[in-house]
């Protein structure tokens, strides 16, 4: 029911799993998922931004159960999951604050890590902490994440050097998320397009049998994987796969009759399965492709705006020069270009480590940018 969104018979059935049982924090981290997508992002067209805050706030009832449940059943998935759920009702409500206390409260080692990160940066940016958010976004820039789908870390730094009259930093950001990210929507378009069905597709991207070159780029792939949807679905299909292999393997153990009527069965679950991989898998990447293009988008206007800015700024420092405040200006400038820095290297885009560094302290950087623009 869950999954064709019938929440109303998933809610029915969520309830009936009793505290203590196995699958207690699955089934409460569902009921307020559930609540969270009968919400919306926002409020609909004529609905009551109050009645839209209260559904949300329910469902972080849900969640907090959800949080203390699987800290017992020792459920690292789904308290993870739930603390990154109730950091983003917070954010979506304008409490980033407390967005940025659940945040933080997902663990380095979890695979939720990156996008809780990302997603603090941002809370941090719209709370009026641009240092601490662009020490994230820098951070984010570092080695140990250059296989995470992460454009918006560039799209957000360029906004913020050129605010602060950084242009040239400005479009190397551009620069790099063009040719870091944009350029995957050509083989991303390609893949999509050779391996139309949803058939095809899964045996191309879990079963690997692709036509020569004809491959996924590895930031694409890592960026399906990382899916939650995608991962719960692979697991039901590998798992069917196995119970396939086990009951051919033990076929004469069994007896003809009985291994026959369980193989039809359970052959038949595995090809539903993987025709529902293939289907979320198109989804997916369709929903990347959309997301490259507002991104080309995107890239276009902030170039225009940083041409535009920097203009401005010639302009302004004409004007100072007819004043007679050159020497002054150069001065000022000077001195604010030394002082843009990051705390853990001396430019944000080089990361010069020496040693080692504590992988829980890395949300915690600041960025020392300061803004070099004419008055």
């Amino acid at each position: 029911f869950f999954d064709y969104n019938r929440y109303e018979e998933a809610r029915r059935y969520l309830g009936e799993v009793k505290e203590g049982a196995d699958d207690y924090a699955d089934a409460q981290y569902l009921l307020g998922l559930a609540s969270v997508l009968e919400a919306g992002d926002t409020p609909s067209e004529g609905e009551d931004g109050a009645d839209w805050a209260r559904g949300l706030i329910g469902a972080t009832q849900n969640f907090q159960t959800a949080v203390t449940a699987a800290g017992r059943e020792g459920n690292a998935r789904i308290q993870h999951l739930s603390y990154l759920a109730l950091a983003r009702i917070a954010y979506s409500l304008g409490s980033f604050d407390a967005a940025i206390f659940y945040y933080r409260k997902v663990p380095s080692d979890s695979t939720n890590y990156v996008n809780a990160l990302l997603e603090s940066g941002w809370s941090y940016f719209l709370k009026g902490d641009v240092s601490r958010g662009m020490g994230i976004f820098h951070t984010l820039d570092g080695p140990d994440w250059r296989k995470h789908y992460i454009p918006d870390t560039y799209l957000l730094e360029a906004t913020v050097f050129m605010n602060r009259c950084h242009f040239d930093w400005a479009r190397d950001a551009i620069e790099r998320l063009r040719s870091r990210y944009l350029v995957l929507k050509q083989p991303l378009n390609q893949f999509m397009t050779e391996y139309a069905s949803p058939e095809a597709l899964y045996k191309a991207f879990v079963l690997n049998q692709t036509r020569k070159n004809i491959v996924l780029p590895e930031l694409i792939r890592v960026a399906l994987i990382s899916n939650g949807e995608f991962y719960d679905l692979y697991t039901t299909v590998t798992k069917y796969r196995r119970e396939v292999a086990r009951i051919k393997r033990d076929r004469e153990r069994l007896g003809a009759d009985l291994a026959g009527r369980l193989l039809d069965t359970v052959e038949s679950r595995q090809k539903e399965g993987s025709i529902a991989l293939g289907i979320k898998l198109n989804q997916l990447m369709q929903e990347l492709d959309e997301g490259l293009t507002e991104l080309e988008v995107q890239m276009t206007e902030i170039r225009i705006e940083i041409d535009e800015a920097a203009a401005e700024e010639i302009e302004k420092s004409i004007a100072k020069d007819l004043r007679g405040d050159e020497a002054n200006a150069s001065v000022d400038e000077a001195a604010a270009q030394e002082a843009a820095s990051v705390l853990v290297g001396d430019k944000y885009v080089t990361w010069p480590f020496e040693g080692e560094y504590w992988a829980d302290e890395i949300n915690s950087y600041r960025s020392d940018l300061q803004e070099v623009c004419k008055r």
